[in-house]
């Protein structure tokens, strides 16, 4: 399982994936995840961003977890999806819209 902007990693961890990527491009968000996800063998954590780093390994499940919303170019970034994905890839999209109602 791949999240990008994984912030502190809580999420990932809450998912309990066989193995999970935690990607941010915030060098310190990711000191965070690693101090507060240390005992988790399962989830590793690196600087990335999803603009412009491929991950070069396919995902069975990638989370965006409120971050389209955070982006200046929502289709390149999902774009540059396609070095994380395969055929069977579930993307995992949560959003808030200010057009409710």
């Amino acid at each position: 399982m791949l999240e990008w902007g994984c912030g502190t990693g809580d999420l990932l961890a809450e998912l309990k994936p066989v193995r999970g990527l935690g990607l941010d491009f915030s060098a310190r968000m990711i000191a965070r995840a690693v101090e507060q996800q240390a005992g988790n063998s399962a989830l590793e954590f690196r600087v990335a961003d999803i603009e412009g780093d491929p991950v070069g390994e396919p995902f069975d499940h990638i989370v965006l977890d409120y971050l389209t919303g955070c982006l200046p170019d929502i289709q390149s970034a999902l774009k540059g999806l396609n070095s994380a994905a395969h055929p069977r890839t579930r993307l995992h999209l949560t959003f808030f819209s200010t057009r409710c109602g």
